[in-house]
């Protein structure tokens, strides 16, 4: 399974360069969130800035400093961003209820992308 460092190739266009800088997972939640929409990127951002409440305050500055006063065109990128969510989900220490939560997604699916992913990496089952 690639780690989300590996899978900052797979990203399209402007969106490669926006995971080298804010991390595979901030241009995700980007896309998820604005999928094929312009957004506006301001000069400078507060912690209740949409932005900073997406990707937090950190990564939402550097964002501004990339692109101060910029529109940005993000694209759909659907193929990718099922496929980067589902690495980070198979990668992820966290609950199956919290990533269920965290992404909006039920349980058994969450169970499903994990089997999934132990069935390509060659991992077996314990039941």
């Amino acid at each position: 399974m690639p780690t989300p460092t590996d899978l900052l190739d797979l990203l399209p266009g402007e969106l490669r360069y926006i995971g080298e800088r804010i991390g595979v997972e901030g241009a995700l939640r980007l896309v998820e969130k604005w999928p094929g929409v312009r957004i506006y990127i301001p000069k400078a951002v507060g912690p209740d800035h949409p932005l900073a409440e997406l990707l937090g305050l950190e990564d939402a500055r550097t964002l501004c400093e990339t692109y101060p006063g910029e529109g940005l065109d993000l694209p759909v990128a659907l193929k990718w961003r099922l496929a980067m969510r589902n690495a980070l989900i198979a990668q992820s220490g966290q609950s199956q209820r919290a990533l269920a939560l965290g992404h909006r997604l039920t349980v058994r699916q969450i169970r499903n992308i994990q089997s999934a992913a132990k069935a390509d990496s060659g991992q077996e089952s314990l039941f």
